[in-house]
């Protein structure tokens, strides 16, 4: 049986993987080879839709700070500049899934920033680009998740507060974010920083200036 046949009759959310997941026992019951394909399928879950939000997939449990390593975040935030973030040391070697590759992956940032933009990004993020204060060429991205996309996570809370708080605020006004440091994979995003560094999660918001200037 095709995996588009087996997936079609399903509902997304809680009720897809439950359908998979029982389609999958009927299909490896039949000995027919499309369970392999359906237990693949099931690892991906994690990028479909919780509901009507859909979720992310690369270096998930950093970017919310589920992670086996987020116990070892600081809570209290290091002062710092955009343009510091950006030109912090980019790591090599690989960026793994579940674990933290740096000393600014276990810390939590405060900048203050003007914001030059917000969008939606297709994993539910809300996606911040902040520049300099001094050097308006200079900026970085940050991303607040969807709550939901946090099932479990003591910052849920956290998350959507921070995006009430953005709402309906002008491109050009200052504000002030803690966020823990990031290494996102580099793949061109615009208004990113050359050595991928972020603030993902974004645990707070506050308004400096509302006012564009």
């Amino acid at each position: 049986m095709p995996m588009v046949a087996i997936v079609s009759g399903l509902h997304l959310g809680v009720t897809l993987t439950e359908g998979l997941m029982n389609r999958a026992a009927q299909i490896q019951a039949g000995g027919q080879s499309t369970a392999a394909l359906v237990a693949i399928f099931l690892c991906f879950c994690p990028s479909l839709a919780v509901g009507q939000t859909r979720c992310g997939v690369e270096r998930w449990p950093v970017k919310i700070l589920m992670d086996i390593d987020s116990k070892d975040v600081a809570g209290e935030p290091v002062i710092t500049t955009v343009a510091q973030l950006a030109s912090v040391k980019r790591p090599t070697g690989t960026f793994p899934y579940n674990r933290r590759v740096s000393a600014v992956e276990r810390a939590t940032f405060v900048v203050k920033a003007r914001l030059d933009r917000v969008s939606a990004e297709s994993d539910s993020d809300m996606h911040l680009v902040l520049r300099d204060l001094d050097v308006d060429s200079i900026s970085i991205i940050a991303e607040i998740p969807d709550s939901a996309c946090a099932v479990g996570s003591q910052h849920a809370t956290a998350y959507a507060e921070a995006r009430r708080s953005i709402r309906g605020v002008k491109r050009g006004a200052i504000v002030e974010v803690v966020g823990v440091g990031f290494f996102d994979f580099l793949h061109g995003q615009s208004g990113g920083s050359q050595n991928g560094v972020e603030l993902h999660p974004i645990l707070s918001i506050r308004i400096v200036d509302p006012v564009a200037r």
